[in-house]
């Protein structure tokens, strides 16, 4: 993403991110928020030659983790009980 080398550039020669954010067509916010991820990531312009646009985007940005701790309902079972009469699944969530 070359808008993340640009709003570094920028940032780092003194512009505000009300500035930076119309500069490369995003809002302030999202200018913010780059260049604050980037100062969490230990990021300074300029920016190492070796980095490509890609493992940038990934180091700022990286794929959020899927947590699935939470344990998963019977459903073959909820489906029997959904079979009686006046069960509902309203009923079943609070049980």
């Amino acid at each position: 993403m070359h808008k993340i080398r640009d709003i570094l550039r920028l940032a780092a020669s003194g512009n505000s991110k009300r500035t930076i954010g119309p500069c490369v067509g995003l809002s302030a916010t999202a200018a913010g928020d780059c260049i604050r991820r980037a100062k969490r990531a230990g990021l300074t312009w300029p920016l190492p030659d070796n980095m490509t646009d890609t493992a940038l985007e990934q180091i700022l940005y990286p794929r959020p983790v899927k947590r699935d701790d939470r344990s998963q309902p019977d459903w073959a079972a909820v489906q029997h009980e959904k079979k009686r009469p006046g069960v509902t699944l309203q009923l079943l969530w609070e049980e």
